[in-house]
């Protein structure tokens, strides 16, 4: 049976979490996975963040609303995946 963590993000109210067990995984090897995981996304998320985004680049096609939903809906799903990936981290390092 899975371990269960309540969730940062919706649609998931709950997310599974691994179990360490002789049978599986090695921790250390999940961890490092989770880490590297991690700061890829964080740092995907930083340098989107820091892209020059203005309504004047969106001026002759009358679509920065629509640039604006869609950026908050990309980074909304990284932050999501961040808070995913975190609650795997913080799971596994309990199991030490």
């Amino acid at each position: 049976m899975p371990d269960y963590v309540d969730c940062h993000y919706p649609p998931f109210l709950r997310c599974a979490l691994p179990t360490v067990h002789l049978g599986g995984t090695h921790s250390k090897t999940l961890m490092k996975g989770y880490l590297a995981a991690r700061d890829a996304v964080a740092d995907a998320l930083t340098a989107s963040e820091a892209i020059e985004f203005h309504p004047r680049d969106y001026f002759t096609t009358d679509e920065w609303g629509e640039a604006r939903r869609e950026r908050s809906h990309h980074e909304a799903a990284l932050e999501n995946f961040l808070d995913h990936l975190n609650d795997h981290i913080e799971s596994l390092s309990e199991c030490r």
